[in-house]
């Protein structure tokens, strides 16, 4: 593999990072959306369920008396607002052996170096916290470091051959997060699958709040059709001979 393949697959766990760190913002729309619309939906929520038991109770006065059974079971929706999904946690593999062994040389050369490859404080401590995270892949954390420090010798000197296994072996680590982020990323989208137009939206805050004024509007709708129907099923069981 080229030094430009290297480049291209450390940018790419870097870009990989960058989107589940903004993966972890779906929640945050998802709540202000549901706190935007609880009223409404609370109210819709609850005609739902008086009309199934409107429709229930409809559906029981026409059955024949003799040979009635027991109680029909009651139909019960849920709120359809968006939800908070189910946790998808990120893939968890402990290195042992060798690869434990590499995580805290790498580590220790990191923070030897972090001045003359001008790291600060913030990145370093995220740099560590990685490294001691042994269920996070090691090229997660190389790829906070700026592409000179892995495609330039060692300051104070490193050897051609040197240099060239250590970028070796930093490839292989930096694929290897490739492969562990990219269906991490996989997993957080299909978890958040059904809100992702939301979040974008949310994100850019281009027309948010007319967006929220929107969903509210269509749940108005729908709750005075809900009451319609609740009143027409009221009438209907009023009419059925006692």
């Amino acid at each position: 593999m080229s030094d430009a393949d290297v480049r291209r697959v450390h940018a790419a766990v870097r870009a990989l990072r960058d989107r589940l760190d903004e993966l972890d913002t779906v929640e945050i729309a998802v709540a202000e959306y549901d706190a935007a619309l609880a009223d409404i939906e609370y109210r819709r929520v609850a005609l739902q369920e008086r009309r199934q038991e409107l429709r229930t109770r409809l559906s029981a006065e026409r059955l024949p008396r003799a040979g009635a059974g027991g109680p029909r079971p009651r139909g019960r929706r849920g709120r359809d607002g968006i939800g908070k999904p189910a946790p998808v946690a990120r893939q968890n593999r402990r290195p042992t052996g060798d690869a434990a062994i590499r995580r805290r040389r790498t580590k220790t050369l990191i923070n030897r170096f972090a001045h003359a490859w001008e790291i600060d404080d913030e990145r370093l401590a995220e740099i560590n916290r990685l490294a001691d995270d042994r269920s996070r892949p090691l090229g997660e954390m190389l790829a906070l470091l700026d592409w000179d420090a892995i495609d330039r010798p060692l300051p104070g000197g490193e050897s051609e051959s040197a240099h060239t296994r250590r970028v070796s072996e930093w490839r292989e680590a930096l694929e290897e997060a490739q492969g562990r982020l990219s269906s991490d990323v996989r997993s957080r989208e299909r978890q958040f699958h059904k809100v992702l137009a939301l979040w974008e939206r949310w994100r850019a805050r281009d027309g948010w709040q007319e967006f929220l004024t929107d969903a509210r509007t269509a749940k108005h709708d729908e709750v005075d059709e809900l009451n319609r129907e609740i009143a027409s099923l009221e009438q209907r069981l009023r009419e059925v001979p006692r």
